[in-house]
This record gives C-alpha cells, structure tokens and sequence, in this order.
C-alpha cells in the first residue's frame, strides 16, 4: 500500500462544529518537516504508536510490552509514530523523557511526529524544542508536522507492520519538505489486531 501526505490540513475544529455533517475543512498546506539540518530522509522499520499522552500513562506496566515487540523486530528496527492532544511542550517533553527513559525507543530507527491538536508553548520552550531534547541523543530521524493524530486528515498506521518513509528535502529557497509517503505495510508476522500490540 502507497500512501501520500495531504495537500491540506484542516487548522481548527471551529467550521466542522459550526457546519456539522459538512466533513473536513482542509484550510493550510501541509508541510512535513525533518528535526535539525537533513537533506534527505529515509527511514524504515516495524510501525508503532499512538497518542504520546496515552502511551506515557502505560509506560512501566504489563500492559505494554514494547520492550518484547522491539526484540522481536530488533534486525528490522522500529519506527515509531507518535502524536499529541491538549499537551504543552513541556508535556510533550516530559512524556517523551518518560517512554525514553524506560528504555522504549531501543532499536528506533526514526520516528513520525503528528500535528498536535490543541498544543500551547511553554513560554521560551516549544515542540521543536521537546523533539530536539528527547530524540537527540538517539541520533535517529525524526520528521514532524506528519498526517497522523488528532488534526485531520490522517495517514492509516497499522502496528506491527513494516513501513519505508523517504522524504527529500526540496529545492531552491524553501527548506521544507517535497511530500511523499510510501508505507509499504506488509507481513506482520503473526501479530493479530486484536493481539497484545494492538493497544497503542
């Protein structure tokens, strides 16, 4: 399966709540962007995700075995898909310090950062800040802004799965980046939807 990003993202709820039934209101171009200094990014690995907020409550109790999926998958590496809602960057920060520090981004290969939907700044400290301070010392590739989360339209992941994502820097004088995913999903390797996994 080949998915692409979104041309538009829609930036508020407040027109689908005024006009409801009426779908999505994809007002701004979506541009993913890649954390630090990259010209190009490919990054591939065993999907897994979910809501960071979500996640950071299970971190350090059985109902999370990341730490056997990221064995299981150790020679593939692991992507990991994050996204948040209603959280400051400092949250963010903290939720990410919280999953690292459990030893959950073992064999990371890079990660997809989503839009956040209803994110405030903590003053001087911001998103791109909380990535650069949670995932610089894994030295692995992290993109951000991507369609997955609580800001529509969103990409469909599915845990467990192997996925590629290259993204290239574009020409000329913008530094954001040309569009294009290509999630190849396949051979999960037994691990059932409705299995341990599928939680996150």
């Amino acid at each position: 399966m080949v998915q692409h990003s979104s041309e538009n993202y829609q930036s508020s709820w407040e027109q689908a709540f005024q006009h409801p039934g009426t779908g999505f209101h994809l007002d701004t171009p979506t541009q993913w962007k890649v954390l630090g200094k990259r010209n190009s990014v490919t990054v591939s690995g065993r999907l897994i995700g979910g809501c960071l907020e979500t996640l950071a409550s299970l971190a350090g109790t059985p109902y999370a075995p990341v730490h056997s999926f990221a064995e299981k998958f150790a020679d593939e590496g692991i992507l990991w898909y994050l996204e948040s809602a209603e959280s400051s960057a400092g949250e963010i920060y903290r939720a990410l310090w919280t999953l690292r520090e459990n030893g959950w981004f073992r064999y990371t290969q890079g990660v997809l950062f989503g839009r956040p939907g209803g994110y405030r700044e903590t003053k001087d400290f911001d998103r791109v800040d909380a990535l650069h301070t949670a995932f610089g010392p894994l030295h692995v590739p992290v993109i951000y802004d991507v369609d997955i989360g609580h800001v529509p339209p969103q990409l469909t992941l599915v845990n467990g799965s192997f996925a590629n994502n290259p993204l290239y820097r574009s020409t000329g004088s913008t530094p954001l980046a040309e569009k294009l995913w290509t999630g190849n999903l396949h051979g999960t390797r037994g691990i059932p939807l409705n299995g341990p996994y599928s939680g996150f």
